[in-house]
């Protein structure tokens, strides 16, 4: 078992992680991609080996049995398994001393709550709802973080679509979301980067997505955005977001239904519908079974982009197929080879030590322009 201290070391670099990777754009390549490297040495020994996720039961659990026939449920002994980790932490400290800022990462979003008014699911004792760990609702974020968007957002007049954008790894802003906003810019639609929250209790991240949602439409004049065309794209953990977004929460619920203490203000009342939804090797909640009884009517036009090699995409063929059974417009593209995680399928992508890129998956970017013409229709910027 990991003794308590060095626990602490691992949380605490884990929630680092996390919030550095939501502030990808803040750094350089030639700086970020070092921390990264650096980042999956401890991924590596902690989720891979030991697997994070069973790391944080175990430490719960002898928390609870903490104090019963037991002065001491964490023994602070140096095992060597700590040792090794510690200096890989050490290691990885250092180099988040030398990371070089080029911006204000706050400077660059938007924020899509008021400080001391976000509402969390979590502060009402008497709302359950099924979540991927019913026992854990800790959150990976810092304290202080306020969920947030970036905005990629074109000059010019004329109304035009826009995309949410939310990337895989939670938040993996600068390796797979960054370069999908500025592929949806190129094609004439504003984008905005999502940083939604990553903790375990999924309903505080749909929260944060309605509340993009209806921002985006509160600020249509502003910002020339047709609030008829607002479309949200996911990669990997983005996707299940969006999904678990349409699938528990109606469009026009309000924050107090889940947290009594929230304010609501004049954003609350603006129109929280999709009206188009692009899932890149995602699907549903894979840990959640698909109820017969889920209300598929909340639906936009879906577009789903599968890749054969993706451990998932049973997963993701199981949601395509109860899609088209609940009669929900949808188009696939399912890819022979390609595995998880290819983004634009533009490079490289290696898993196991191989490269598993295929040149046909590069085609999805412009099959969802595509499609998004026939789901939206013409826009003014378009190639």
């Amino acid at each position: 078992m990991i003794s308590q201290a060095m626990w602490q070391e691992v949380d605490a670099v884990m929630r680092r992680y996390w919030h550095y990777n939501d502030e990808g754009k803040a750094y350089t390549p030639d700086t970020y991609t070092p921390f990264m490297a650096q980042y999956v040495r401890i991924d590596r020994t902690y989720r891979k080996k030991r697997n994070y996720e069973t790391l944080v039961k175990e430490f719960r659990e002898t928390e609870k049995t903490a104090g019963k026939g037991n002065s001491d449920p964490f023994p602070m002994t140096a095992e060597a398994e700590d040792d090794a980790a510690r200096a890989e932490l050490r290691t990885l400290f250092r180099l988040e001393q030398e990371l070089e800022q080029l911006c204000d990462p706050a400077g660059i979003k938007i924020p899509l709550w008021e400080p001391g008014n976000i509402p969390d699911m979590r502060k009402n004792p008497d709302l359950w709802v099924v979540c991927s760990d019913a026992t854990a609702s800790e959150s990976l974020d810092p304290e202080d973080y306020i969920p947030n968007f970036v905005p990629y957002l074109l000059e010019g007049e004329g109304k035009r679509p826009v995309i949410l954008v939310l990337a895989g790894g939670h938040r993996g802003n600068y390796t797979s979301g960054d370069p999908v906003c500025r592929y949806f810019n190129r094609i004439g639609c504003h984008a905005v980067l999502m940083g939604h929250r990553v903790g375990i209790q999924k309903l505080n991240f749909c929260l944060d997505l309605q509340r993009a949602i209806r921002m985006l439409r509160f600020h249509t004049e502003e910002w020339n955005i047709d609030p008829e065309k607002i479309g949200a794209i996911g990669l990997s953990f983005g996707g299940v977001v969006i999904t678990d977004y349409i699938e528990q929460m109606c469009f026009s619920d309000v924050p107090s239904q889940y947290d009594p203490a929230y304010r609501e203000d004049a954003v609350d009342q603006m129109s929280g519908t999709l009206n188009a939804f692009l899932g890149i090797y995602t699907s549903s909640d894979p840990f959640l079974p698909r109820s017969k009884d889920l209300d598929y009517s909340q639906y936009p036009p879906v577009f789903l982009v599968l890749p054969g090699a993706d451990p998932m995409v049973d997963f993701q063929v199981g949601f395509l197929n109860d899609l088209i059974r609940h009669q929900v417009r949808a188009e696939a593209h399912l890819f022979d080879g390609g595995i998880h995680g290819f983004g634009l399928g533009d490079g490289a992508i290696v898993a196991n030590g191989k490269d598993g890129h295929i040149p046909a998956i590069a085609l999805w970017p412009e099959l969802a322009r595509l499609w998004l013409i026939r789901i939206f229709g013409e826009w003014q910027g378009k190639e």
